[in-house]
């Protein structure tokens, strides 16, 4: 049962589950035969906790400039002056303590790649969002299997990958990122109504904005019905 459950939580990077794994193990290892072996095995795995706790202490110094990023875009707005920026500038300073190769785990990186397209946006460099936003992209669709733990980071992804690309008329992009959406949804089961709703009111965003009028009412049906 601890060798799935490590599995699991070292697949989705759920730091937390794998600290509960590790602390079974050492209670196991206290009741097995007092030897060399024993000493060993407690060492290795206090030694994995400790590098574990480092990891995530990092990830979530990352996680909280991330979310303060957030926020400061949400009530703050678009900037017009260099005046404007000043406040986005003092949390973005600290986005630029992290590198890409000080995270090995895929949540993290998600965050990290998140604040670079979000600054990106707030200043109106569209071809450096839209790269970043690319490289999210090219992460995520290598886990895939994200999308049943953590569906959130694929929702946030997509949906600024296409308003980015929209915004660039990059139309047959913003077509093409929506079909890789969708067959995403068609390959999982049991998907949830807010997963589905988030996909149609995107899908009916897109074909309003490309001109898809009649498409755009059907899938307009299907969110009122």
């Amino acid at each position: 049962i601890l060798s799935k459950a490590r599995k699991t939580a070292m697949r989705y990077d759920l730091h937390e589950n794998l600290e509960e794994v590790i602390d079974w193990e050492l209670l196991l290892a206290r009741e097995r035969e007092m030897n060399e072996q024993t000493l060993k095995r407690i060492d290795s795995l206090y030694d994995e906790w400790f590098e574990l706790i480092a990891r995530k202490k990092k990830g979530m110094k990352l996680r909280q400039t991330s979310d303060r990023l957030v926020v400061t875009t949400a009530f703050r707005g678009f900037t017009r002056t260099e005046k404007d920026m000043e406040p986005f500038d003092t949390v973005f300073n600290q986005i630029k303590e992290f590198q890409e190769t000080q995270f090995s785990d895929t949540y993290n990186l998600f965050f990290l790649y998140r604040s670079e397209y979000l600054y990106r946006h707030v200043s109106g460099e569209l071809d450096l969002m839209y790269l970043f936003l690319q490289k999210t992209e090219k992460l995520l669709w290598a886990n895939e299997h994200y999308f049943e733990a953590r569906p959130h980071v694929f929702l946030i992804s997509i949906a600024n990958k296409i308003i980015c690309e929209l915004s660039m008329k990059k139309y047959a992009e913003a077509i093409h990122t929506l079909e890789l959406y969708e067959q995403l949804v068609e390959r999982k089961k049991d998907i949830g109504p807010d997963v589905l709703f988030h996909f149609l009111s995107k899908k009916f965003y897109v074909f309003v904005t490309v001109g898809y009028f009649e498409e755009a009412q059907e899938v307009g049906n299907q969110l009122m019905g």
